[in-house]
């Protein structure tokens, strides 16, 4: 059977997975497409024909899928591969492109901020323990006379609040 339509818009998908319920390391998202079809008539391979006012068809896809490429890319390049779909004064400037593509942006600056406030809080506690010990030996020389206790307590309380410091 063939279709005429007097009008017809091709609507994406959102890309979805196979089975909900699989393995996601096997469940591969796929790239899909609806055609709405209004004014529609059907012609027949005998020659008859069939009018509907509208039809619908779900789950269209390419030949070659361009997701499964897309989806290897790192993000940058991703962003960069975006980028002439997202510009307002571009031909090819889909609207529908821009939140999602806002939204990878912002996960990779929050990505980027945590990556950052990480090595921080490692160079603080490397460079708090390096204090640590030379307060605590510098505490120990100068209440070498002293109770142990009172050169650990002496040690321990700047330490304590240093760590406390470190991690709010």
């Amino acid at each position: 059977d063939r279709l005429r339509a007097q009008s017809a818009t091709l609507q994406p998908e959102r890309a979805r997975t196979n089975d909900p319920l699989s393995n996601p390391a096997f469940n591969t998202p796929t790239l899909s497409f609806m055609l709405d079809l209004e004014g529609v008539m059907i012609l027949g391979e005998d020659g008859t024909t069939t009018e509907q006012s509208a039809t619908q068809y779900a789950g269209l896809r390419f030949d070659h899928d361009p997701l499964s490429e897309l989806l290897q890319l790192p993000s940058y390049q991703l962003l960069e591969h975006a980028a002439p779909y997202i510009d307002e004064s571009s031909p090819s400037y889909a609207e529908y492109l821009v939140k999602p593509v806002n939204r990878l942006r912002l996960q990779i600056d929050d990505l980027q901020r945590e990556i950052l406030s990480k090595q921080h809080e490692r160079w603080a506690m490397s460079l708090a323990a390096f204090t640590m010990v030379l307060a605590g030996s510098v505490i120990a020389l100068r209440l070498r006379n002293a109770q142990p206790l009172v050169v650990y307590l002496w040690s321990f309380f700047p330490a304590l609040g240093t760590i406390i410091m470190i991690a709010s």
